[in-house]
């Protein structure tokens, strides 16, 4: 069977990526960091004057997660947060969820492998049944609320589209509660000063997540 030709670019580092047959060690933290901050969410399609990036996203799930826990979050667990979407930045695409289904078996097998080489290399713990379950329910709640008041969807549409479905109170409700407020003040950019988001701004906030010892 005929080796397929790989699919490399060169990284900001001046490292080599190349996607076919990832190495874990073929880039930087702040390649990694830099490419999140410049993948932008929902198409690049904001009523704010510049994208979402998956770097504000990824702040913004680990942001929740903190909120929503009875003990803090090891270092290990931020980075693990952190990195939920990682592959997309190596990429430089976030697929449209409902896209992903019709992108065919090739396109998941080089996702697989790419996925594979961010864990390898970041050696943070596998999920658990009960921390996976709480990644998500904030991730969702993040996209409701991205939804709602970054991309201009209403609590209806995000219903019958099911993004954040069964979260979309957490985001609409008074401002008063933690969920409204992380959309109501716009806390997917907050860590990158909100809607004058640069995205310098995203990988530093990232580049300093990615430093952290687990990753050392």
């Amino acid at each position: 069977m005929n080796k397929p030709n790989p699919i490399w670019m060169r990284l900001k580092s001046g490292m080599i990526l190349n996607l076919i047959d990832p190495s874990p060690h073929c880039w930087t933290n702040e390649d990694l960091a830099v490419r999140l901050a410049r993948t932008y969410r929902w198409s690049s399609d904001t009523r704010w004057d510049r994208p979402l990036s998956v770097a504000q996203h990824s702040l913004t799930v680990l942001r929740l997660r903190e909120c929503g826990t009875e003990r803090p979050l090891t270092a290990a667990e931020q980075i693990r947060e952190l990195l939920h979407d990682a592959e997309e930045g190596l990429f430089h695409f976030d697929s449209l969820s409902p896209m992903k289904q019709h992108l065919g078996a090739g396109y998941r097998l080089v996702v697989s492998r790419v996925r594979g080489a961010i864990d390898d290399r970041s050696d943070v713990p596998r999920w658990e049944r009960a921390s996976y379950e709480a990644h998500k329910r904030a991730d969702r709640i993040a996209a409701a609320s991205e939804a709602i008041h970054v991309v201009g969807w209403s609590g209806l549409e995000i219903r019958d589209f099911g993004v954040g479905s069964g979260y979309v109170q957490k985001v609409v409700t008074s401002p008063s509660r933690r969920g409204a407020a992380v959309g109501r003040a716009g806390l997917a950019g907050r860590p990158c000063r909100a809607r004058t988001v640069r995205s310098v701004g995203c990988a530093r906030g990232c580049r300093g997540w990615l430093r952290r010892p687990a990753l050392a």
